[in-house]
């Protein structure tokens, strides 16, 4: 290869790279060069298409796997296992197992049964089980239960594995419970997704929509779809789009209006029916309150540990309480008076539900003393301020810590008498050396 050519690759390489980092589509590797190009920058005719960047990807993986994994060998480290499941555009299952160390992590797909795929996984990247400490997965019944899922047949080998239900998935699940049977799930929930597949299967409504917004001066937003894996997201969005609802109404209005030779009976009748609730007060007050609870629901715990998590929980449930209605004036709303006693007595039910479900689905980081030991690891938690309480702090914590890992911490050759005695270390040493330190500071 010669010396253009290599530099070219090279580009190229870093392009892919920021590609696969920014989690993106192959296609973006062509818009990209093409960008590049612009500033003057050399990149030749060739490999600019969806499939090189594929190629490219797939050689950085395989070069950066090698060292990564010799790394790990070396230091027999502990590590924890993610797993879930999905489907592609064919309808194919696929199961991605996500191994993750105290300094890397790496991800690998398998085939067959998960449980298998997991061991047959640490078996390839040469890790011993026996130092797994923690599993964390969504609440799919093939990873949580009292019998034969995954994570009990993980707790059968390593009895000290501390199984994690994923955070925000069991959030999902209790705001999903919170709002069942009510009227924001019956009547809410399906006007929203009728109005989309309403617009989303003809382009000449939508059009029609659109043009009937620009004569108005209003900004209209097509109704995107509000359920999906990440519904709460998919929720929202659908009702910010409500801020178009006048426009929508009038829209609905004029195709049920019967002056018309292009809309079908049928149609006519569809539409009068979600007119019924679409144009009333009650419906556009109960969306501003249901995007007020569903905002301040969103709380992201990818990058958080246990301790933050549950501070996080705490946080959500207090503005919660203290929910107000906005994105309306109160003039907009002809029958505002009274329509205040019913959505006042509805979102007290609502906030009471709420509140309960996220207490039941979350109840295990009060309960479960292995998970409260765990939040002395944060140093956000910790008594800098105070010397004698911070001598003190977390002592009994990793003592019990101790007792329940014992097994995986004696397999990897650790001294477990010096382990209480290696804490006050750490704690005084943090305090007296790396005060000032971004470790040790709060992150919003």
């Amino acid at each position: 290869m010669d010396e253009l050519t290599q530099r070219r690759m090279c580009k190229l390489f870093d392009i892919a790279y920021t590609v696969a980092f920014g989690e993106l589509p192959f296609s973006q590797l062509k818009k990209r060069i093409e960008l590049e190009k612009r500033h003057g920058v050399d990149l030749g005719e060739t490999y600019c298409n969806d499939k090189q960047c594929m190629n490219f990807i797939r050689e950085i993986g395989s070069y950066m796997k090698g060292p990564m994994l010799k790394d790990i060998e070396a230091k027999n480290t502990y590590f924890s296992l993610q797993f879930d499941g999905s489907c592609d555009k064919a309808n194919n299952e696929k199961e991605v197992i996500c191994i993750q160390y105290v300094n890397e992590s790496s991800s690998k797909n398998c085939s067959g049964t998960l449980y298998q795929s997991i061991r047959k996984t640490c078996e390839e990247h040469k890790l011993d089980l026996k130092t797994v400490v923690t599993a964390a997965a969504d609440g799919a019944s093939v990873n949580f239960g009292c019998w034969t899922v995954i994570l009990t047949r993980l707790m059968d080998d390593e009895p000290w594995l501390v199984p994690i239900h994923c955070v925000t998935h069991r959030l999902e699940l209790a705001i999903k419970d919170s709002f069942k049977t009510s009227y924001f799930s019956t009547v809410v929930d399906e006007l929203l997704m009728r109005t989309y597949y309403f617009y989303d299967n003809s382009a000449k409504r939508w059009r029609e929509l659109k043009s009937l917004g620009e004569r108005s001066g209003t900004k209209v937003l097509k109704p995107p779809r509000s359920t999906g894996t990440r519904w709460v997201d998919h929720k929202k969005t659908a009702l910010e789009a409500i801020r178009n609802l006048s426009t929508i109404v009038m829209h609905m209005e004029d195709l049920a209006s019967g002056e018309r030779s292009d809309i079908k009976a049928a149609d006519i009748a569809k539409v009068k029916g979600y007119l019924k609730n679409l144009s009333t007060d009650k419906f556009r007050l109960y969306c501003h309150f249901y995007l007020d609870a569903l905002s301040q629901l969103s709380i992201q715990c990818e990058k958080r540990s246990i301790a933050r998590v549950s501070l996080d929980i705490d946080v959500t449930m207090d503005a919660i309480k203290s929910l107000y209605l906005r994105l309306f004036r109160q003039s907009e709303i002809e029958s505002y008076e009274q329509l205040d006693s019913d959505i006042t007595r509805d979102r007290q039910n609502i906030i009471c539900k709420i509140s309960q479900c996220m207490d039941s689905r979350c109840k295990d980081f009060e309960n479960n003393n292995i998970l409260k030991s765990m939040s002395i690891i944060d140093p956000v938690n910790w008594p800098m301020d105070n010397k004698k309480e911070l001598a003190d702090y977390g002592n009994c914590e990793i003592k019990i810590l101790v007792n329940h890992f014992r097994d995986a911490i004696e397999s990897n050759s650790c001294k477990i008498s010096e382990i209480v005695s290696e804490w006050k270390i750490l704690k005084m040493d943090l305090k007296r050396n790396h005060s000032s330190d971004k470790i040790l500071k709060f992150e919003p």
